[in-house]
């Protein structure tokens, strides 16, 4: 079961009023709402979120809220121009580097120190371009480090995620339907059938190749329940289906 830590808005508001919380409150907190509070202002915390709670939550659905983010996290590299304890400092350098108008610009708290990192990059070569401008624009004390980089999603696994969050929501189970995993959709009729001939011999789950809304799918399973078909799930993507997804067929 997820385990949730919930709180409010003016709870931060009362702490930062009366100036922040007790020692012991402090160090009885759980390192992930630590890490949250501590990378983040008061200022921006209340405009983010002044109609919603904020909710920290454990992988189950912090995957979700990854997952609906427009863009993926992978390696490569960025420009950081400080790491240190103060996280005021931190973000006066931010600050700083936004008004250069640059984007991307991002303070994270890692390894117990505030970094200030500026951009995306798959390779080096592109992260020293920018080195180079901000050298030019008379910013000192910036250096390359290898990161976590947000890479922008095609519109294609934007459009993909939001069917599959479509077919999820409209999910129950009903009588005359059964549970089977997407891998693949195409309009070209042969690769849909070449795939299925590919995973028939692979899987220990029956494959099919189906017409549906002018797409040929090609469909792994036949779950009578949803439990069923999310465990499959697991093994498909951990193998090379990352974009897989669990949809309700009509029994023949």
């Amino acid at each position: 079961m997820q385990r949730h830590l919930r709180f409010s808005v003016p709870i931060l508001l009362f702490l930062a009023l009366w100036g922040g919380w007790s020692a012991p409150a402090y160090s009885q907190m759980p390192p992930d709402l630590k890490q949250f509070l501590e990378s983040r202002s008061f200022p921006e915390l209340i405009n983010t979120y002044k109609r919603d709670r904020v909710s920290l939550v454990t992988e189950g659905k912090r995957a979700k809220i990854i997952a609906a983010q427009p863009y993926t996290v992978e390696k490569g590299y960025r420009c950081q121009a400080f790491a240190g304890t103060q996280q005021e400092n931190a973000r006066r350098v931010a600050e700083q580097l936004r008004a250069l108008q640059l984007d991307s610009v991002y303070v994270i708290y890692e390894n117990s120190l505030y970094k200030v990192q500026i951009g995306n990059f798959d390779n080096r070569r592109d992260a020293e371009i920018l080195l180079d401008k901000l050298r030019y624009a008379k910013v000192q004390g910036v250096w390359i480090v290898e990161a976590d980089v947000h890479r922008p999603k095609s519109v294609e696994e934007q459009q993909a995620f939001q069917q599959q969050q479509l077919e999820e929501q409209q999910f129950e189970e009903q009588p005359g339907y059964y549970y089977a995993i997407q891998v693949f959709a195409t309009n070209d009729q042969l690769k849909a059938a070449q795939l299925k001939e590919t995973l028939a011999g692979e899987l220990d789950q029956p494959v099919e190749a189906v017409n549906q809304a002018s797409s040929w799918k090609v469909l792994v399973g036949k779950f009578n329940n949803r439990s069923g078909a999310e465990e499959y799930l697991k093994k498909l993507k951990r193998e090379k289906f990352a974009d897989a997804w669990i949809t309700q067929v009509p029994s023949p």
